[in-house]
C-alpha cells in the first residue's frame, strides 16, 4: 500500500486497475494566467500584494490616480535612497582600512554596497556591528565566483543598504562603527 505515487491512502498504487480508475490530469483553466497555475492559487500573496501597492501609492499626495502617485513614490524613494547611499559611500570611503565594491553612487544602482574592513572576516565584522544595533549581511550573497576572483573567498564581503525607513542618522552610526572597528 503506497499513497507516494499521488493515490489515495490505503489505495494499492501497484494494480493497474487502480491507476487506470484514476481521471487523467485536466488543467483547472484553460485560459492565462491560471493556466499555468496546477492548485490553489496564493489567495494570500495576491490580497498581500494588491495591499503592497495601495501602501506605497498612500505615501504620496501627488497626482490624481493611483498609477501617478506610485511613479511619485518611487521617484523619492529613488531619490533619497540615491542621497543615502551618497552619504554612505563618502563615509566609507575616507575611513583608512575600508574597501567599497560596486557602482558608485552617481551611476544607476539600488541603495546598498559591499565592503571589506581592513582585512577582518565579513562574518566578524557583521557580528560587532551588530553589538552596536546595526545589523548588515555578510558572505558572498550568491556571488561566490565574483567574490573568489575578488580575492575574497575566505573573507567575505559586508553588505548595508537603504530602505525606505533608513535615516540620515543610521547611516552616519554605521559609518562611525566601522571607522571603531579599524582603531580596534
Amino acid at each position: 500500500m503506497s499513497d507516494r505515487l499521488g493515490g489515495a491512502h490505503g489505495e494499492d498504487a501497484e494494480a493497474p486497475t487502480a491507476v487506470d480508475a484514476q481521471p487523467p490530469y485536466q488543467r483547472a483553466h484553460d485560459t492565462a494566467p491560471e493556466r499555468a497555475e496546477t492548485g490553489t492559487l496564493d489567495h494570500e500573496g495576491i490580497v498581500g500584494s494588491g495591499a503592497a501597492v495601495d501602501f506605497f501609492a498612500s505615501l504620496s499626495a501627488a497626482g490624481e490616480t493611483r498609477r501617478e502617485r506610485l511613479k511619485t513614490t518611487f521617484d523619492e524613494l529613488h531619490s533619497r535612497g540615491s542621497t543615502l547611499i551618497k552619504s554612505m559611500w563618502d563615509g566609507l570611503s575616507e575611513i583608512d582600512g575600508v574597501t567599497l565594491y560596486g557602482p558608485t553612487p552617481d551611476s544607476p544602482r539600488t541603495p546598498t554596497l559591499s565592503f571589506t574592513v581592513g582585512g577582518i572576516p565579513s562574518r566578524e565584522v557583521a557580528r560587532r556591528l551588530s553589538e552596536l544595533g546595526i545589523f548588515c549581511s555578510h558572505g558572498d550573497f550568491y556571488a561566490m565566483t565574483v567574490v573568489e576572483r575578488l580575492g575574497l573567498a575566505n573573507v567575505g564581503l559586508v553588505r548595508a543598504g537603504c530602505a525606505m525607513y533608513t535615516s540620515e542618522d543610521e547611516v552616519s552610526r554605521l559609518v562611525e562603527a566601522v571607522r571603531g572597528l579599524t582603531k580596534d
